[in-house]
């Protein structure tokens, strides 16, 4: 994904729309039985398989399933879905939006996809997870940077947000700029600020705008102040 914008939108939609997880595959050898289903609420399926011809077979997928989240965190599914052949919700290479092979648009059969969320999960599955795993990657490997002390330079780690560098190594409470995000450098006026304890300077990184860390500097006694008078 070295390059390429990871379209987290498009992961997050094909999720909401398949069946709720974790999936699990269940069956019995001996029975010749094997399908693909939910491990809770009643074990709902997500994908089995049906005789197709003499000799073949076809994927059979839940169409047509809703549900809810349940007031104690499961899920209600409703009533009304029913399982179908993969052969009955083709996406036709030829056109998408046909939905039989007697449209006259389909003058070939050659599929591009099954017209099912959970076949739509399933066959972005492996893709969307090598994307993740490198956004993952990416985004430790710039943590690791600014936590070992990195070169000062944050237009290297693609944060300077189109200005050029050298750019300040930023403390996620005053962004670099070594002032209190709170009172905007003006704490002396605002009696009793919590980030710079009326000093201006974000406690944070004591105004260096340098150091990473989610323990604040000693607040000095001297400089408290509680309902207008100083301690």
């Amino acid at each position: 994904m070295s390059g390429e914008q990871i379209d987290l939108d498009a992961i997050r939609a094909r999720a909401a729309a398949a069946t709720p997880g974790p999936w699990a595959w269940f069956g019995n050898t001996d029975v010749k039985n094997m399908y693909l289903a939910t491990q809770r609420w009643g074990r709902q399926h997500v994908m089995g398989f049906a005789r197709w011809g003499m000799s073949g077979a076809q994927p059979v997928f839940c169409n047509g399933r809703h549900w809810r989240p349940g007031d104690t965190g499961d899920v209600d599914f409703d009533l009304g879905s029913w399982m179908a052949k993969a052969s009955e919700l083709p996406i036709f290479a030829v056109a998408p939006d046909a939905t039989s092979r007697e449209d006259e648009r389909v003058y070939r059969a050659d599929l591009a996809g099954i017209r099912n969320p959970d076949a739509e999960f399933i066959a972005h599955a492996r893709a969307d997870v090598d994307a993740l795993l490198a956004e993952v990657d990416r985004l430790r490997a710039q943590l690791d940077y600014i936590i070992t002390g990195g070169d000062d330079r944050c237009c290297t780690l693609d944060l300077s947000e189109g200005h050029e560098g050298p750019c300040v190594w930023y403390c996620a409470w005053c962004n670099g700029a070594g002032e209190c995000p709170d009172c905007n450098g003006t704490g002396p006026e605002l009696a009793g600020c919590e980030s710079c304890d009326t000093t201006g300077s974000c406690r944070y990184c004591n105004g260096a705008g340098r150091h990473v860390d989610d323990t604040p500097a000693p607040r000095p006694v001297e400089t408290l102040v509680v309902a207008g008078e100083r301690l």
